[in-house]
């Protein structure tokens, strides 16, 4: 029996083939939008802001801000509530100045690193949307991550509002302790 011609040349192609797939699917893929990650210790939480965001915490709250001023990451305890049962819309916006204008997306709940959360979308009377998510944290609280644009940038789905919102809500790590069932 004799081996055909190009033989050797499948055999080759057979065992770079897994090679040019990985790089070609990572070509495809584009460059990864870049990120700051914020650790965010009295709460034992990381966040990710897009790269250049700048700002920081005082007295337990900590402020971002994009370059325009435009987009904002809040996270700061929500006082005088201690669980998620029978949390309102309106207590989703603490400490925004801002009442709710409209529910984009009625709160549902989440889990954070196994920790319980409620998660919704909500305009504002400042008209920003806001991207909240309220986690109980083991010995702290409620805390909420509020993500806002105005609502012009945020409408696209495809835009910066949708971007912002997946950026931090997929990046939020809870880094404490087990909590106790």
């Amino acid at each position: 029996m004799t081996v055909p011609s190009w033989w050797p040349g499948l055999r080759l192609l057979v065992g770079v083939l897994p090679a040019l797939l990985v790089m070609l699917s990572v070509s495809c893929k584009g460059a990864a939008r870049p990120s700051d990650l914020r650790k965010l210790e009295p709460y034992a939480l990381q966040v990710e802001t897009p790269a250049g965001w700048t700002g920081g915490g005082a007295g337990g709250t900590f402020e971002f801000h994009g370059p325009d001023g435009a987009g904002r990451v809040r996270v700061g305890k929500l006082e005088g509530i201690t669980s998620l049962n029978g949390l309102r819309e309106g207590q989703l916006l603490a400490q925004t100045g801002a009442s709710v204008a409209d529910v984009q997306s009625k709160p549902s709940p989440a889990k954070i690193n196994g920790i319980s959360a409620l998660r919704g979308r909500l305009l504002g009377s400042d008209r920003r949307v806001y991207e909240v998510v309220a986690i109980q944290l083991p010995g702290v609280g409620i805390v909420l991550v509020q993500a806002s644009l105005p609502a012009d940038a945020a409408s696209d789905d495809a835009g910066e509002g949708a971007k912002l919102f997946a950026l931090v809500r997929q990046s939020l790590r809870y880094t404490g302790p087990p909590p106790v069932p």
